[in-house]
């Protein structure tokens, strides 16, 4: 399994991804056991365009790990983009053609998908978007009255530049994530309610978190992802149709990070 965090704040883009895949395995004697790989970069710069993109969802396109078919796809189509939105629209051109249609009342919110974002030129000032390459269906776009064919892959504007400025103006912080994330939804809302109702009882002495700068957002959202990554270490699962449990770390792995400001990508790291 997966989980890539894509953050905006008024310091920049932050975006997260562990580097575990979790494959089934049939035995020869019919027992099916859980493999986990580490090591895959489901997040990457794209340097042309000083922006980052990362995967979710199938380990594979065209028979290709995703990862690898990933940077392929942004080094040999270089001369066929020059700005996000072409990326995405080709991105989704390409995926078309490689991933069959999917039932979408069995996987409504899709099977494969990617996290693109940078910054455009927006009323004369360098601003955030992002760009949610996916098949499944769009609730986001599905609020705006937008229809689109949730069978195939489909490049959703999700957060135009517009809207990153209404958030902001408004003194929020944008964020999407992908993969395992239900776990991580409800673990990081419960925390979040009870550091605001905690700093409420210390009367602002003490903010959690409190991020100054890209580089404190990043390094919380690697934090986010490390221990989501530490409870699966700590979690079972239970094995289809036995009484028993195994042991299952699907979200682990190297953290992979990376930051983009107004004037381009500030760092790239795994750790």
């Amino acid at each position: 399994m997966t989980l890539v965090l894509t953050e905006i704040s008024k310091f920049g883009v932050s975006m997260a991804a562990d580097s575990a895949v979790t494959f089934q395995r049939i035995m020869p004697d019919g027992r099916r056991i859980m493999r986990v790989l580490t090591g895959v970069r489901k997040l990457q710069p794209i340097d042309k365009l000083q922006a980052g993109i990362s995967v979710w969802g199938e380990g594979s396109i065209g028979g290709v790990d995703s990862d690898i078919w990933l940077d392929q796809f942004i080094r040999a189509r270089s001369n066929h983009y020059n700005s996000l939105e072409t990326f995405a629209r080709l991105l989704q051109d390409e995926l078309r053609g490689l991933m069959p249609e999917i039932d979408v009342e069995r996987y409504p919110e899709g099977t494969i998908g990617f996290h693109l974002a940078g910054y455009v030129d927006h009323r004369g000032k360098r601003t955030p978007t992002f760009y949610h390459i996916h098949n499944g269906r769009s609730k986001v776009l599905e609020n705006r009255g937008i229809q689109i064919d949730p069978t195939k892959v489909n490049s959703n504007h999700d957060l135009p530049p517009e809207k990153v400025c209404e958030f902001l103006e408004r003194g929020l912080i944008c964020v999407v994530h992908n993969g395992d994330y239900y776990l991580y939804r409800e673990t990081f809302k419960l925390l979040r309610t009870f550091l605001e109702d905690f700093a409420e009882k210390t009367r602002g002495r003490m903010l959690i978190p409190f991020s100054t700068s890209l580089k404190d957002d990043v390094e919380w959202a690697r934090f986010e992802i490390e221990t989501m990554a530490n409870l699966y270490r700590f979690s079972a699962i239970r094995l289809s149709g036995q009484e028993e449990y195994a042991r299952l770390p699907t979200i682990g792995g190297y953290i992979t990070t990376l930051a983009i400001s107004e004037t381009g990508i500030e760092y790239y790291e795994t750790r």
